[in-house]
Order: C-alpha cells, then sequence, then structure tokens
C-alpha cells in the first residue's frame, strides 16, 4: 500500500471473529428469515455475535468497530480492553455450564441451527480437511437417538431442542478431490495443491501397514530434525478436527443464551443406526444437546475447576503458572500508549 495510507483491517481475522450473517436475531420462537422479521430499536439489536460472546443494549451498536479492534488487539498480542468481546466471551464461557435437563417446551429456531452450523464450520481444520460430519437431530428424530444414549443422557436428548452428532472421517482421503476443487476456487497456490494430496494422506491413511511405516519412519528421524507423530490411525486425527468443530458450536450456542451438553454415553452401534451413518467410512466423536435448561437448573452454579497452577505451567512442567507476574519480572506490553 502506498506509504502512509492506513492499514485496512485483517479480512481474514474480523471474518473469524464476525459472525457470516450479522442482523438482528429473531424472537425466541420466531420463524423465517431475518428480513421478514421486526428490526429492534437502535442500540438493542442483538443479533450481531460472534462465538465470542452476546452482545447486548448499547454494546451492539458499536459492534463494527469493537470487531475490528479485537481483530487488530488479537494480532498484536494485545489484552482485550475493557467491555471488549473478549470480555463477553470470557463471561459467557464462565457462566457456561452443561444442564442436567432441558426444558422440551423450548424450541430453537432454523436460522439459529443454520447460524450456529456457519460458526462451526470456522473452527480450524488440519490442512483445511474437514473430516468430520455433523447430523442435527431435532422434532421427531430425537426418539430415535434417545433409544442409543446411556442412563440420563436420554432424556437429555429428547428434551433438548436440537441435539448434534459428530463423527471423525475415517477416511479422510477420500475428501481430496473435492477439497483440492474449493481450494483451487478461492485461488490457492497450485504448488501447495499439489502437496496436498499427500499431507492429506500422511496423517489420514486408515492403512495399517502405512501407519506401521511412517512411524518407524518419524521415530528415527526425530532424533536428527522435527517429526510429526505419525503412529496414529485416521480415526485420532479426524477426530481432533471434529472436537475443535464441536467445542466452537458449544461456544457460538452459549454466546446467544442456549444451554450445551456435551456427552460420550452412547451405544455406538445404535447411534450409527438411528443417524444412519456408515459405519466403515464414520467413527463417533460425541454427541451435543443444545436447549434452555430444565426445572431445577436455574442456580446451579458451574463445577469447581482445578487451580490454575496444577493445570497449567510455566515454561516447562512442573513450574505452575502463577496468575501474578513476579515482581522482578517486567511488565508485559500493555494497552497504554497503543
Amino acid at each position: 500500500r502506498p506509504q502512509g495510507h492506513p492499514r485496512p483491517p485483517d479480512s481474514r481475522l474480523t471474518e473469524r471473529i464476525r459472525p457470516p450473517h450479522c442482523h438482528p436475531a429473531p424472537p425466541i420462537g420466531a420463524s423465517g428469515p431475518p428480513s421478514a422479521q421486526p428490526t429492534p430499536a437502535p442500540g438493542v439489536m442483538r443479533g450481531c455475535i460472534a462465538s465470542a460472546g452476546r452482545l447486548r443494549g448499547p454494546a451492539a451498536a458499536a459492534a463494527p468497530a469493537r470487531v475490528t479492534a479485537a481483530a487488530h488487539s488479537a494480532r498484536r498480542g494485545m489484552a482485550s480492553p475493557p467491555g471488549s468481546l473478549g470480555e463477553d466471551f470470557a463471561a459467557a464461557m464462565a457462566a457456561r455450564r452443561s444442564p442436567r435437563s432441558f426444558d422440551p417446551s423450548a424450541e430453537m429456531p432454523r436460522d439459529t441451527v443454520t447460524a450456529l452450523l456457519r460458526t462451526m464450520q470456522r473452527a480450524p481444520s488440519s490442512f483445511n480437511a474437514q473430516p468430520y460430519v455433523c447430523i442435527v437431530v431435532r422434532g421427531d428424530r430425537r426418539a430415535a437417538v434417545a433409544k442409543a444414549m446411556l442412563g440420563a443422557n436420554a432424556s437429555r436428548v429428547r428434551d433438548a431442542s436440537a441435539t448434534f452428532v459428530f463423527a471423525a472421517d475415517l477416511q479422510p482421503t477420500l475428501l481430496t478431490p473435492r477439497l483440492l476443487e474449493i481450494e483451487r476456487e478461492a485461488g490457492a497456490p497450485e504448488q501447495y495443491l499439489s502437496q496436498l494430496p499427500a499431507m492429506i494422506s500422511l496423517f489420514g491413511s486408515s492403512s495399517v501397514l502405512a501407519s506401521t511405516i511412517k512411524s518407524t519412519v518419524s521415530h528415527l528421524a526425530s532424533p536428527l530434525l522435527p517429526m510429526p507423530a505419525l503412529s496414529a490411525p485416521a480415526h485420532s486425527w479426524s477426530s481432533k478436527n471434529a472436537a475443535l468443530a464441536a467445542q466452537l458450536l458449544m461456544d457460538a450456542a452459549a454466546s446467544r443464551g442456549w444451554a450445551t451438553a456435551p456427552m460420550e454415553g452412547y451405544d455406538e452401534r445404535r447411534m450409527h443406526a438411528a443417524v444412519g451413518l456408515p459405519t466403515e467410512r464414520y467413527g463417533l466423536v460425541m454427541v451435543v444437546a443444545v436447549g434452555r435448561p430444565g426445572d431445577g437448573e436455574e442456580g446451579r452454579a458451574p463445577k469447581p475447576r482445578y487451580g490454575l497452577g496444577e493445570v497449567a505451567f510455566d515454561g516447562e512442567y512442573g513450574v505452575g503458572w502463577a496468575e501474578a507476574a513476579a515482581a522482578a519480572e517486567p511488565d508485559e506490553p500493555g494497552e497504554e500508549g497503543v
């Protein structure tokens, strides 16, 4: 850009933080496209949200500027300014918990489901392979899925407004032709595209022989140069991608005021049959129920967590992370003067 001209916003960052469709959210239970819904008065727009948190009142009016500011702060590694999307996100996550029950009378508009799925798709994905699928279960289909759940999880699925079944692709190399197509349409360089099939095969091959060879090569070469762990099967690689997508969907739901409950208690064979998943192609990762909290859930506090220094370490294992920096440690760059 010409010298002296301001730097344009980084569209990649603002796209991550800002949802694909930023419009006033319809009232709970409303249906129809956003254009057909009444627009709230200025300052009361509550649909312009990201997976970072729900905006209310005057905060919504300043959403575009705050989104851009948050994007540039993220690029510079700055802490979020007070009242920012970062703080909204932290507050939403601090209040998030998995309810034991859901309100069976609460309905989730289809537009809301679509918005959650669009945000889910922005989850990081290795080589952009997106080796997972998500089946949305609503209405009468809930009963069949509930029968595949274990214990109290069955009632969660029956009463939830929507349930999302995440499955990992066990044959992610089959995605390569489609991936090349969308990457080429997006303008990816041909040199990168020529290497992409080999990279997907490296991490996503389901062959036992190929996995053994790759693991041996990785082990022998590791003392000489950094090597990825290639011993895990395709299920492990794809499951990591699917778990990132599931987490982002839960964050997006929480930012809109919906409760979420991730579950692993299910009969895998029955679940495959209930949602029509081919067993040779997909392996289940988790089931996420989304809805409004049921009776008795109001006022329940989030579960306690270990001390921060018990799970987070500073530089090396065993050195617990201290929330406050030591007195002798120089202050990190803050927001003053920026």
